[in-house]
């Protein structure tokens, strides 16, 4: 298959929900991985009037990557860096009735989202399409209502006064706690 294709078959299983797409990047993927020898030029195609493309089949050496890849990134925990975390460090600064404003768009956002991401998976699932190709889909399901449930029980708790709103100069110091996966079983 050629990269136009690539992108295509990718977005069309939803791929790009589970990772950043961009039709540039893949190009350049696909010269990594082909000057790596993880795939190989099978030859090329053309279509009506539009240029010829190379198309690529995955090597052996590419499918043993593939399988390395996705047992790694199924057994390892990897730290990941996401936005709404940063929001929720600095949270403090804001006046409490602002940051509580701010968490109740956020929590009806999200209940919209997961509004929509259970339709479309109950939709896909009704078309006969196995769960087993669908698992990426409900774990994005999964992770959003675990985020709606956290962020509702912040709200709750900032409300009732369980969390106070005490402004400091300067946020404690957090030496000592476990910045990794490794270092939280030591």
């Amino acid at each position: 298959m050629h990269p136009y294709e690539m992108h295509q078959q990718m977005k069309d299983r939803a791929y790009d929900q589970v990772m950043k797409l961009r039709p540039g990047s893949l190009y350049h993927t696909v010269e990594r991985l082909e000057r790596a020898e993880l795939i190989v030029a099978t030859g090329t195609q053309r279509s009506g009037r539009r240029p010829e493309r190379t198309v690529y089949a995955l090597a052996e050496a590419g499918r043993d990557a593939l399988i390395d890849g996705v047992r790694d990134l199924l057994r390892t925990p990897g730290q990941e860096y996401p936005a709404f975390a940063v929001g929720v460090a600095f949270m403090h600064e804001l006046p409490r009735a602002e940051a509580v404003a701010m968490l109740e768009a956020r929590a009806v956002r999200v209940a919209a989202e997961i509004a929509q991401r259970e339709a479309l998976l109950g939709g896909v699932l009704e078309q006969g399409v196995a769960r087993l190709f669908l698992l990426e889909a409900e774990f994005l399901l999964a992770s959003r209502r675990a985020e709606l449930s956290w962020v509702r029980s912040i709200i709750d708790d900032v409300k009732s006064g369980r969390l106070s709103w005490r402004k400091t100069d300067d946020p404690p110091r957090l030496h000592g706690l476990p910045t990794t996966q490794t270092e939280a079983h030591q």
